[in-house]
């Protein structure tokens, strides 16, 4: 499975990742990287109704975005970690840099590499994977427990780590 088909593009890494490589390709960062800046207007007009909407239709608009966006229990053992390291890499323009950073998602650090010119690498990439049977009040008690989809990359291996965990957020 291709990387960008597998890492969620609503994460704040993947959208720090494509706003600071854009910004050292000399780029500007229209809609967060996903669309060029004449569909803002239109992304804005649609962001807004759905923020009007009464609230059990906005949960199912959520629910069905984040259904969209997730990867089938069955695709989760073609991800590799190799496939997403060369994806995250590819963002930049080739180097060399005098110093890159690499750790969680902060939008401090972000703007101190884009003033040093240097690529910043995510500790954690999101990949949500589809799961049925579960909402938004899901207790936090299943947490830390694999479900199915889950199981296929459990135990951790020295380069994945994975958790589950619904919340009632917008990734949950």
């Amino acid at each position: 499975m291709r990387a960008q088909k597998a890492v969620a593009s609503f994460d704040s890494a993947t959208g720090m990742l494509r706003a600071l490589s854009r910004f050292l390709h000399d780029r500007d960062v229209p809609m967060l990287g996903q669309g060029p800046r004449a569909l803002e207007p239109v992304a804005a007009a649609v962001a807004g109704a759905a923020a009007r909407l009464p609230r059990p239709a906005k949960e199912k608009l959520y629910a069905a975005g984040g259904w969209a966006e997730a990867v089938p229990p069955r695709r989760v053992p073609g991800i590799r970690s190799e496939e997403l390291a060369r994806w995250v890499s590819g963002h930049y323009p080739r180097g060399p840099y005098p110093v890159a950073f690499i750790g969680s998602s902060n939008g401090a650090l972000v703007h101190l590499a884009a003033a040093l010119r240097a690529p910043w690498l995510p500790q954690t990439l999101l990949l949500p994977v589809r799961r049925h049977g579960v909402g938004p009040t899901t207790r936090a008690a299943t947490c830390g427990r694999p479900a199915r989809p889950g199981r296929r990359c459990w135990p951790p291996t020295p380069t994945w780590c994975c958790t589950t965990c619904t919340t009632p957020t917008r990734t949950g």
